[in-house]
């Protein structure tokens, strides 16, 4: 039997943007991914407090999901 789940939230950063992360699985496989709306953001900007407010949605989603996770950032 193949399960089949989806987990997604989604968080306002500042400067005008938002992250929605998601768990996709099916068959004990699963893929994590995160969307930008408007866009991605220009790479000048990922710095400073920006930077501070990704990581900490990104940490909060991660943390909620209930498993034992690992993140290495490089």
């Amino acid at each position: 039997m193949n399960d089949i789940f989806a987990y997604r939230k989604e968080y306002k950063l500042n400067k005008g943007y938002s992250v929605e992360f998601s768990l996709d699985g099916t068959g004990g496989m699963a893929s994590l991914q995160a969307v930008w709306s408007p866009k991605v953001p220009p790479e000048k900007i990922v710095k400073g407090k920006f930077l501070e407010s990704y990581r900490s949605a990104r940490n909060d989603f991660i943390g909620s999901i209930g498993l034992n996770t690992m993140l290495v950032e490089i």
